[in-house]
């Protein structure tokens, strides 16, 4: 919970940024992994994810919730675009058995290390930008 009240404060003070996000005190749960971003469409928004214990890993992912396999598909016929646009490559899962899918780009990262937590937060903050200038236009025409 520390990690995402830092990664809050540091929303905060990137008033440009063009989120809509809850503030982290209002989470039930103190010991969650990950932190929600909204594009302003019930078609997506960007998870962010910390796995500290298992994998030393962060991610940020574009959850695509209602319509999402026909979406995926729609933004899929464009990835050779989309990549170039974010500048390497993602990672695409479909929902083939499940209600939604998410394309993902992800770091390795010691998050027990907190000193490499504004490196991780800035990670998170200009990653989940990228994802949201890429596709959020791209979304909201589907």
């Amino acid at each position: 919970m520390e990690y995402w009240n830092k990664f809050h404060d540091y929303l905060e003070e990137n008033i440009n940024n063009p989120f809509k996000y809850p503030p982290p005190t209002n989470r039930k749960n103190k010991r969650v992994n990950w932190y929600a971003l909204y594009f302003g469409t019930g078609l997506a928004h960007i998870s962010l994810k910390a796995t500290i214990v298992q994998s030393n890993t962060i991610t940020v992912n574009l959850i695509l919730k209602k319509n999402s396999n026909e979406i995926f598909d729609k933004l899929f016929q464009e990835k050779e675009l989309i990549e170039s646009e974010m500048g390497f490559e993602l990672e695409w899962d479909k929902a083939e058995d499940k209600q939604t899918s998410k394309i993902s780009t992800t770091l390795y990262i010691d998050l027990k290390d907190k000193d490499k937590w504004d490196e991780a937060i800035k990670w998170h903050f200009e990653m989940a930008e990228k994802i949201y200038s890429v596709f959020s236009h791209r979304i909201k025409e589907i």
